[in-house]
C-alpha cells in the first residue's frame, strides 16, 4: 500500500492547508479539482449570517449580517453580488469595523447595501482580505460565478428565498447553536436582527467532533490497499495516539498521517496510509480517541467520546462469469442527475435476479461513446443489488458501493451497455438512445431517479421516475435524502406506469352476463400487450366461511383465447407469488377464454364450491393491503391490483364483501375498485359450508367467473380510500405543558407531496374500561395539511398542530400558530389514537379500534388491551411530549420522550420553552435515546427479494465486570458470543460453529437448535469454550459444512469492564464499539450501573492478558493482600465499607496496558 508519491502528499498536503473545501466535507480532490466547484465552507468561523434583499412594495432596509469572533477585524474584506443570470459581479461591497464581544466571545456586524438583485438565481460572495472566497451563497438557485474572485466556482443555494410578498423588517436568518457555518441552518423570519444575534441562535464554542470517513462506517468491499480519511467537523489539532486501527486477520496497522501533525493551520480531515495492505475478507475497526483531539477556536476543547467506525475489505478474487445468459445481472436504477449535494454525484446500481451468483471481475459497464467507461470486481450474490458510485462513497453516505473513477453521464441521455469479459451484453439501459425515458434533474422540484419497473426488456416503458418519498432511502454528501432506493428494492418494482388511456366504458343498471365460452387449448404460452388481461376482482378477505378461503379472478379483455402458462401473479411483499401452470383438469391448458375469466382458489377447489378453480395455489394475502402484479412470461407488467401500495381500495372484511374492478376498460387506481355490497345480486358461487342443495344458501358476495356486480353501477363522486400513512401522528403532548397539564396538543405530518383536505377526517382516541373500549375523543379536522417543502429544521410545512387550549403553544417572534383547536383531554394511563379519513367515516364506517390497519394511522394500538399499554413515551414529570421516530411502526422502539434538549421549539403559557417540537421536525429523528431496560421486540431489515435464511453475529463482550451467566462467580465465563437471526425464515444453529482468529484451531459448534427470524441465542464461555482476549480480537462465524467464514467481527482492545461491541439495530446495523451488554435482548448503547453478586467483591480489574506476576501481587489473595480492591486505596482510616470511585474501570491503565 506504501506508495511513496511525494507528489501526491503534496497536493494532499496543500489542499488542506490552502483550504480548499469544495462541496461536502471528506470529498475526494477528483471532486476538488472537477468544473464547477459548488462552493459551500462549512467549518469557516466568519460567515453570512442575515440577508434581506426583497419585501412587499419598495425594497425597504437591504442589508447583509456577517458573524465571527469577536476582535475579528473585517478591514479589506469584500462583498460581492453576482448576477445569477450570467455569473458576473454587479456590485462590489468593501467592508470595515471590528466584531465585538455579543455572546460568548462572538458577535455580528451588519451592512446596509441598497440594490440587492432579487432575480432568481443570485448569489453572494464573501471573499477575505487576501481576496480568498470564504463563501459563495445564492437565493432560489444555484449558478456558476464567470468574473470575480469567485470565478469558476459554483454557488450553494441557501434553501430560502424572499418572494416580494414579505412584510417590510423581514430577512432570513441563520438559526442554531455553534460557531461555525455548518452548524447552523437557514430560516424565513418576519422580524429581522441586523447588528444583534438572531432569534434562535447561539453562538458558543462547540467541542469537535468526526463528520464523516472514508470508508463509511460499515462499509463492505474495500479495496485491501484504500486509504482512510477522516474528516472533523472544524480545524482540530491532533496529539499522540490519537487513533488505533486494528483488522481482523491483518493485525494491527501503522499508518503514514497526511497532513503530519503538527501543522498550521490546523487541517479539518487527515488521510491515512497504512504502511501495509489490509487482507482480503476482513473486518477492521478504527478508534480515534477523544482526549487526544482538540479544536483551535476559542478556548481548546476536546473530543466528547471516542469516534470508532468499522469496515470490511473486498473478498477474495473471484473467477470471472463468462458466458452469462440475458439479465442475469440487470442495470436496475440511474442516478445520471447526481443528487441534490452536486450534479457529479452519479450512481448506478446493479441486481441479480437470478438463482447464482455472479462473479463481475472484467465486466464492464459502458456507455455508447465511451464515457463512462467501469470496470467491475466483487461477486453479486442472487437477490443483491451492487451500487456503483462515482468519485468516493460519500455519493451515498450511508449506503456503500464500489467507486469508480470516469467521466459523467450526459443529461441528455446516454446507452448503457453491461458486458461480460467476452464483451456480450448481459443488459442494456435506454438502448434506443435519445433523452433518458426516466429520472429528472435535481433542479426539479419532483425530480428523482430513473428506475426500472421489472426485470423485463429493456423498453422506456420499464423505467420510471421515483417521486416516492415513502420509499426513498440514503442520504447524499450533504445529508439530504436520496430521491431513489439505493441498495434496496426499486419504487418501480410496485408502482404502476401511466397507462395509455382506455377506451370508456358505458355502464349500464343490469349488466349483461356472459356464458363463459369452451375454450380451444393451446399449449403455447401467448404474449400479451399490456391489459390484454386483467385482475377483475379480489377476494382477499376470504369468505364467510373462512377468512382463509381468498380467491383472485383474472379476465380477457381481448378476443382471442390466451395460454397464461408460465405468467405470474405476486404481491410485493412476495406472498402470494402464483406461477400459473399445473391447472385443473377443467382446464389442463391453463388458457384464459376470449371474453372469459380464469379462477385461482387458495389451497384447494372448495374454497368457492359450485364454480371450477382454473388453478389452486398457496399464500396469503394481508388485510392491511397488497400490491398485486401480472406479468406474462417475459416478465412484461400486464397488469396491477392496488398497484399504488397501501391499504386496500374496497372489499370488506366484516361483510366477506369483495373488490371488484368497476369495469372492463378501467384501468387499476383507487377509485376503480368497489367493494360488493352484503346480499345485494348478482352474486355467484358458495362458500365451503354449502351443503351443494339450497342454491341460495351459503352465497358469496362476489361474483368468481362472472361478470362483476360493479360493472352495472353508474360511478358516483364520493370520497375515496386514502393512501395508508399519507398523514402520520407524530408527536402527541398528552401530559399537557409545564404551565398547565390540560393543555394538551397533537401533531400531524403530511408525508406525501400533495396538499390534503382534512374535511370529513376524524381524529379519534378510545381508552379501556377494564372491559371495553370507550370512545375518548373525537376531533372533526378541517383545513388542509400542506406538504413538506423544506428539509430546515425551522420550517413548518407539513406539520399540522392541534392544541386543547388556545394558550398551550406559542411561538413568540414569528407568524406561527397552531392550526385546530379542540375540546376534551387524553388519559394520561394510555389511549388509542386513530387517524380515520373522509372515507373511513363515510364509506367504510371503520373508524374503530377493531380497523386500525384500513385506516391512515394508529398511535399505541399494539395491543388489544387498554389496562396494559400506557403511553410507550412522553412523561408527565418533566412534561416532555411523546415523539415519533420511525412512522411505519407503531413498536415501543419507534417512541421517545422529548428531555428538553434542542432542538425543541414553542413556548407554554408561562413563557417555558416547550419540551417537544410542535409544528417541527422531531427531537427524535436526530438522537439515539437511551433504550428502555425492558426486553424489546427485536428491530428488523426489511429483507432484500429472495434474501436466503442469514445468522450473523450480533454482540460480542469480552471482559467482564458482572455475573453475566448466573452462577455465583464474576470470571471470564461469563464473556459472551451473541448471534442473531437476521434472515427471514427458520434456521437450524447446528449448520455453524465459531471460533477465533487468534485460536483457529479452538471451534465451538452451534448446538442443533432452530432460530425463527428475529430471534437471538447467546453463547456464554462457559459454554463455548472460547476465552475472549482483553487485547483485542476476531470473532469468526463459519459454516460447519466446509469452515467458508458467514460473518466476523474484529473488536479492538477491552480498556474497560462489561462494554461490547454490538450490531446498532440489531442484525443488520453498524458495529458499534462501547455498547451496554444486552445478552438475549435488544442492544443498547447505555444503560444502567451493573449490580455486584449478593455478597461477592468487586471483580479485579487487570485484563486477562496482564502477565501472571501481575495478576498474583495485585488480584490473588494471598499475593496481594486485596490490592486489587479499590476501597483499599480509596476508603479512609477507620472506615468499615467499600467507597467506590467514580470510574473503577480505568484504575489499572497506568500499571498495565
Amino acid at each position: 500500500m506504501r506508495r511513496n508519491s511525494s507528489s501526491l502528499r503534496f497536493v494532499l498536503t496543500l489542499a488542506v492547508l490552502c483550504g480548499l473545501f469544495f462541496g461536502a466535507a471528506g470529498r475526494s480532490l477528483g471532486d476538488v479539482f472537477a468544473a464547477p466547484h459548488f462552493f459551500n465552507n462549512p467549518i469557516t468561523s466568519i460567515f453570512i449570517n442575515e440577508i434581506h434583499y426583497d419585501n412587499t412594495g419598495p425594497d425597504s432596509g437591504e442589508a447583509i449580517e456577517i458573524a465571527g469572533p469577536a476582535g475579528t477585524d473585517l478591514s479589506g474584506w469584500n462583498i460581492l453580488l453576482y448576477n445569477g443570470s450570467d455569473g458576473t459581479v454587479y456590485q462590489t461591497v468593501l467592508l470595515s469595523g471590528q466584531i465585538t464581544n455579543q455572546q460568548n466571545g462572538y458577535g455580528v456586524l451588519s451592512f446596509p447595501i441598497s440594490g440587492i438583485q432579487n432575480e432568481a438565481p443570485d448569489g453572494i460572495a464573501l471573499v477575505n482580505a487576501s481576496n480568498n472566497v470564504v463563501q459563495f451563497l445564492s437565493y432560489e438557485g444555484i449558478f456558476t460565478a464567470t468574473n470575480g474572485a469567485a470565478s469558476g466556482m459554483g454557488s450553494t443555494d441557501i434553501g430560502v428565498n424572499e418572494n416580494g410578498t414579505e412584510p417590510v423588517g423581514s430577512s432570513l436568518q441563520l438559526s442554531g447553536t455553534g460557531s461555525i457555518y455548518g452548524n447552523f441552518s437557514w430560516v424565513k423570519t418576519t422580524s429581522n436582527s441586523f447588528g444583534s444575534l438572531n432569534t434562535g441562535q447561539t453562538l458558543a464554542d462547540l467541542p469537535p467532533s468526526v463528520s464523516n470517513t472514508t470508508p463509511t462506517n460499515g462499509a463492505a468491499n474495500v479495496a485491501v490497499d484504500a486509504n482512510i480519511t477522516i474528516t472533523f467537523s472544524e480545524p482540530v489539532s491532533v496529539i499522540g495516539n490519537w487513533f488505533t486501527v486494528i483488522c481482523g486477520t491483518s493485525g494491527a496497522h501503522s499508518v503514514t498521517v497526511t497532513p503530519a501533525p503538527p501543522i498550521t493551520p490546523a487541517p479539518v480531515f487527515f488521510i491515512l496510509d497504512p504502511d501495509v495492505n489490509f487482507a482480503t475478507a476482513e473486518t477492521c475497526v478504527l478508534v480515534i480517541f477523544k482526549d487526544q483531539v482538540t479544536d483551535t477556536d476559542g478556548s481548546p476543547d476536546k473530543m466528547t467520546m471516542d469516534y470508532s467506525f468499522s469496515f470490511r475489505t473486498v473478498s477474495s478474487t473471484c473467477t470471472p462469469t463468462i458466458n452469462a445468459s440475458v439479465s442475469a445481472v440487470i442495470i436496475n436504477e440511474v442516478a445520471w442527475m447526481g443528487t441534490q449535494a452536486f450534479a457529479g454525484d452519479e450512481w448506478i446500481e446493479l441486481y441479480n435476479p437470478g438463482a447464482a451468483p455472479i462473479c463481475l471481475s472484467n465486466w464492464r459497464l459502458e456507455a455508447a461513446d465511451g464515457t463512462p467507461s467501469i470496470s467491475l470486481s466483487g461477486m453479486i450474490n442472487p437477490g443483491e443489488f451492487l451500487v456503483l458510485e462515482r468519485e468516493d462513497d460519500n455519493v451515498i453516505t450511508d449506503v456503500s458501493g464500489q467507486i469508480y473513477k470516469s467521466g459523467l453521464l450526459s443529461d441528455s441521455g446516454e446507452t448503457l451497455r453491461l458486458l461480460d469479459p467476452n464483451r456480450k451484453v448481459i443488459d442494456t439501459a435506454n438502448k434506443n438512445g435519445g433523452p433518458w425515458p426516466a429520472g429528472t434533474l435535481t433542479t426539479a422540484a419532483n425530480h428523482g431517479t430513473m428506475e426500472r419497473m421489472s426485470i423485463g426488456p429493456d423498453t422506456d416503458s420499464n423505467w420510471v421516475t421515483n417521486v416516492n418519498l415513502a420509499s426513498w432511502n440514503g442520504h447524499d454528501a450533504s445529508g439530504g435524502p436520496i430521491h431513489g432506493t439505493p441498495g434496496a428494492p426499486n419504487w418501480g418494482y410496485v408502482v404502476t406506469h401511466t397507462p395509455t388511456p382506455l377506451p370508456t366504458d358505458t355502464p349500464t343498471l343490469t349488466p349483461t352476463k356472459t356464458l363463459t365460452p369452451t375454450s380451444t387449448p393451446s399449449l403455447t404460452p401467448t404474449p400479451a400487450s399490456s391489459k390484454d388481461v386483467i385482475i377483475s376482482e379480489v377476494a382477499w378477505m376470504g369468505t364467510a366461511a373462512s377468512s382463509s378461503d381468498e380467491w383472485i379472478e383474472l379476465y380477457n379483455r381481448t378476443g382471442t383465447d390466451i395460454n397464461l402458462t408460465n405468467w405470474r401473479l405476486r404481491a410485493a411483499d412476495g406472498t402470494p407469488d402464483i406461477t400459473i401452470r399445473n391447472c385443473k383438469p377443467v382446464n389442463s391448458n391453463c388458457v384464459i377464454p376470449a371474453g372469459g375469466y380464469f379462477l385461482l382458489e387458495r389451497t384447494d377447489d372448495d374454497t368457492v364450491k359450485g364454480v371450477d378453480a382454473d388453478m389452486t395455489y398457496s399464500g396469503e394475502m394481508s388485510n392491511s393491503g397488497e400490491a398485486l402484479q401480472l406479468r406474462d412470461p417475459a416478465g412484461n407488467l400486464v397488469d396491477t391490483a392496488n398497484g399504488d401500495g397501501g391499504m386496500w381500495p374496497a372489499g370488506d372484511s366484516s361483510t366477506f364483501g369483495s373488490m371488484e374492478r368497476r369495469g372492463k376498460n378501467v384501468s387499476d387506481s383507487d377509485s376503480a375498485w368497489y367493494t360488493h355490497p352484503n346480499g345485494e345480486d348478482p352474486r355467484c358461487g358458495h362458500d365451503a359450508n354449502w351443503n351443494g342443495i339450497n342454491p341460495n344458501a351459503n352465497l358469496l358476495n362476489g361474483t368468481p367467473k362472472c361478470d362483476n356486480w360493479a360493472f352495472g353501477v353508474t360511478p358516483t363522486p364520493g370520497p375515496t380510500p386514502v393512501p395508508y400513512k399519507s398523514i402520520v401522528i407524530s408527536e402527541v403532548a398528552w401530559m399537557g405543558t409545564q404551565a398547565n397539564s390540560s393543555h394538551e396538543w397533537i401533531e400531524l405530518y403530511n408525508t406525501t407531496r400533495d396538499e390534503i383536505n382534512l374535511e370529513g377526517w376524524h381524529l379519534v382516541s378510545f381508552r379501556w374500561s377494564g372491559t371495553q373500549f370507550y370512545k375518548n375523543l373525537d376531533i372533526a379536522l378541517k383545513g388542509v395539511i400542506s406538504p413538506r417543502t423544506s428539509t430546515l429544521q425551522n420550517d413548518t410545512s407539513g406539520y399540522f398542530l392541534l392544541v386543547a387550549n388556545e394558550n398551550a403553544v406559542s411561538f413568540p417572534g414569528t407568524s406561527e400558530t397552531y392550526d385546530q383547536k379542540y375540546t376534551g383531554s387524553l388519559y394520561n394511563t394510555g389511549e388509542i389514537l386513530l387517524l380515520c379519513s373522509t372515507y373511513n367515516i363515510q364509506v367504510a364506517k371503520n373508524c374503530d379500534e377493531n380497523h386500525k390497519t384500513l385506516l391512515v394511522d394508529f398511535v399505541n394500538a399494539r395491543s388489544r388491551t387498554g389496562t396494559i399499554r400506557p403511553w410507550p413515551a412522553g412523561s408527565s414529570t418533566i412534561y416532555g411530549s411523546m415523539e415519533r421516530q420511525d412512522w411505519r411502526s407503531d413498536d415501543v422502539t419507534a417512541y421517545f420522550t422529548h428531555t428538553g434538549a434542542n432542538p425543541h421549539f414553542g413556548m407554554d403559557a408561562n413563557g417555558n420553552f416547550i419540551k417537544g417540537t410542535p409544528k417541527h421536525s422531531n427531537w427524535a429523528f436526530t438522537v439515539t435515546s437511551t433504550p428502555r431496560p425492558t426486553a424489546l421486540p427485536t428491530r428488523t431489515a426489511t429483507p432484500k427479494p429472495g434474501s436466503p435464511p442469514v445468522l450473523v453475529l450480533n454482540e460480542v463482550m469480552a471482559r467482564a465486570g458482572t455475573d453475566w451467566n448466573a452462577d455465583g462467580r464474576v470470571d471470564v465465563y461469563d464473556e459472551f458470543i451473541e448471534v442473531i437471526n437476521a434472515g427471514t425464515s427458520n434456521l437450524s444453529l447446528s449448520s455453524y460453529k465459531l471460533s477465533l482468529a487468534s485460536a483457529p484451531a479452538a471451534v465451538f459448534s452451534l448446538p442443533s437448535q432452530t432460530l425463527k427470524p428475529g430471534e437471538r441465542m447467546v453463547f456464554y464461555g462457559s459454554q463455548s469454550g472460547l476465552q475472549l482476549k482483553d487485547s483485542g480480537d476476531t470473532v469468526r462465524l463459519l459454516r460447519a459444512s466446509n469452515n467458508s467464514l458467514v460473518d466476523a467481527v474484529a473488536y479492538p482492545i477491552a480498556k474497560v469492564l462489561d462494554a461490547s461491541v454490538c450490531r446498532y439495530a440489531d442484525g443488520y446495523g453498524s458495529w458499534i464499539v462501547g455498547c451496554y451488554p444486552t445478552p438475549g435482548l435488544a442492544n443498547a448503547l447505555t444503560g444502567g450501573r451493573f449490580p455486584l453478586p449478593v455478597g461477592g467483591q468487586p471483580v479485579c480489574h487487570l485484563p486477562d492478558s496482564t502477565p501472571w506476576g501481575f495478576v498474583l501481587a495485585e488480584c490473588e489473595e494471598t499475593g496481594g493482600s486485596g490490592m486489587w480492591n479499590p476501597a483499599y486505596w480509596d476508603s479512609f482510616p477507620g472506615e468499615g465499607q467499600e467507597v467506590w470511585i467514580s470510574d473503577p474501570h480505568n484504575k489499572w491503565l497506568a500499571v498495565y496496558q
